[in-house]
C-alpha cells in the first residue's frame, strides 16, 4: 500500500472515531423508525415503510444479514463504508491524474467534511448514502475504463440504496458526448442502464400508494427554499468548507478542469437540483463529492503539496470544520459555535490560499 495511502486511512479512521455513532434512542424519530425494522424483516423485504424509504431497502437489508444488533450492524457496515470511502476517493483523484501526496491529502479533507462525510458515520442508519456515494466513485472509474455493464449492473444495484444512481445516466451521456463516443457507445450504454430504469421506476409504480411522500410532493414541499439565500450559502459554500477557498483563489485552473470534465460538471448541477427534492441543506450534496474535490486534487497537486507549511494551515482548518454541535463524538454546544468555528476556518483556507498564489506555483507536469 502506497505510504500517502496509509497515512490518508489512518487520519480517516481518527476522524471516523471522533465522529462517533448516534444515539439511536435519542433519535428515535429520525430514519432509525423505518430503517431499524427493514433490517429486522431481512432477509425478506418490509415493504410497509413510508414513501421514499420503502425503496432504499438495500442498506438495511445487508445489515439484517450479519448475525449482531442491527443498530451494531449499521454502525460497523458505516465505519467500513467510510474508510472504504476514503480509499475509493484517492484511488479516483489518482484516476484523474493526481500525485499520490495530493490525492492523499484530498481524500483527508474530504474526511473532515462534517456534512458529505462525517453525517453518514454519527448517523449510521444512513448507510446507503455511503453506498450511493461509492457506487458513483466506482461507477466513474467503470465508466472512464469504458466498462459499460458493469457499470449499468452496479448503478442498477446501487439504486436499491439510494435514488442518486439515476443520475450516473445522463453523467455517462454528457461523458460520451464529451469524449466523441455518443454515436459508437450510445446504444452499448442505453442498454446497460435498461435495468437500472426499471428498478427505479417499477417500485415507485407498484408502491405509489404507499404513505409519505413521493418525488414531485417531496419536490414542493422542499422547493420553497430556493426563495432563501441562506440555502444556496449553505449548499455551494458551507457545505464545501475550506476547500471551496481553493476553488475560488485558482479559478483559471478549476475553470480549466471543469472545461475537461463536463460530464463531472453536469454531476454537481444534478446534485444541486437534486437538493431541492429534501429537506436538509448540506448533506444532500454528497454525489457531488465526486464533482468537486477531483479539482481540489488539481489545486493542491499544482500548488500546494511542496509546501508543508500552507498544508498544515489547510489541515488545521479542515480539522476546525469536522468539528460540529450534532455529527461529534465531542459535540460543540450549539450552532452558532459550528457556525464561527467553519467561518473562521474559510477565512483562514482564503488567507493561506492568497498567500500561497502570492508565492508562486509548484506545479508539477500534469494534465488538468
Amino acid at each position: 500500500m502506497p505510504r500517502p495511502l496509509l497515512l490518508a486511512l489512518l487520519a480517516t479512521a481518527v476522524l471516523v472515531w471522533l465522529y462517533g455513532a448516534m444515539d439511536t434512542v435519542a433519535y428515535a424519530d429520525t430514519g432509525v423508525q423505518y430503517y431499524v425494522p427493514m433490517a429486522e424483516a431481512s432477509p425478506g423485504l418490509d415493504l410497509t415503510q413510508n414513501q421514499p424509504y420503502v425503496f432504499r431497502w438495500l442498506g438495511p437489508w445487508l445489515v439484517g444479514l450479519l448475525p449482531v444488533d442491527p443498530v451494531l450492524g449499521f454502525t460497523l457496515l458505516a465505519v467500513l463504508g467510510a474508510l472504504a470511502l476514503a480509499g475509493l476517493a484517492y484511488a479516483v483523484f489518482r484516476a484523474d491524474g493526481r500525485s499520490p501526496e495530493a490525492s492523499a491529502l484530498t481524500a483527508v479533507l474530504l474526511a473532515m467534511n462534517p456534512y458529505l462525510f462525517g453525517f453518514n458515520v454519527f448517523n449510521m442508519v444512513q448507510l446507503d448514502d455511503v453506498i450511493a456515494q461509492l457506487a458513483l466513485g466506482v461507477g466513474l472509474l467503470l465508466l472512464w475504463t469504458r466498462r459499460y455493464v458493469a457499470l449499468g449492473a452496479l448503478m442498477a444495484v446501487a439504486v436499491l440504496a439510494r435514488e442518486p444512481a439515476i443520475l450516473m445516466l445522463p453523467v455517462a451521456a454528457v461523458w460520451l458526448w464529451e469524449h466523441g463516443r455518443l454515436r459508437a457507445d450510445g446504444w452499448r450504454v442505453a442498454l446497460a442502464f435498461v435495468p437500472l430504469v426499471l428498478l427505479f421506476a417499477v417500485p415507485r409504480l407498484l408502491l405509489s400508494g404507499q404513505e409519505g411522500a413521493h418525488l414531485v410532493q417531496t419536490f414542493l414541499n422542499a422547493s420553497g427554499k430556493a426563495a432563501d439565500p441562506a440555502t444556496w450559502a449553505r449548499l455551494l459554500v458551507n457545505a464545501w468548507v475550506p476547500v471551496v477557498a481553493l476553488l475560488a483563489v485558482w479559478p483559471r485552473e478549476t475553470l480549466a478542469w471543469a472545461r475537461g470534465h463536463l460530464h463531472l460538471v453536469a454531476l454537481f448541477g444534478l446534485t444541486l437540483a437534486s437538493a431541492f427534492f429534501g429537506g436538509d441543506q448540506e448533506r444532500l450534496m454528497q454525489p457531488a463529492i465526486w464533482a468537486v474535490y477531483p479539482a481540489v486534487a488539481l489545486v493542491l497537486d499544482r500548488h500546494w503539496t511542496r509546501r508543508p507549511v500552507a498544508v498544515g494551515l489547510l489541515l488545521a482548518t479542515g480539522a476546525l470544520t469536522s468539528l460540529h454541535h450534532i455529527t461529534a463524538r465531542f459535540p460543540l454546544p450549539d450552532r452558532r459555535l459550528t457556525a464561527v468555528l467553519a467561518a473562521v476556518a474559510l477565512a483562514v483556507a482564503l488567507a493561506t490560499a492568497v498567500w500561497v498564489r502570492a508565492q508562486g506555483s509548484t506545479e508539477r507536469t500534469l494534465n488538468p
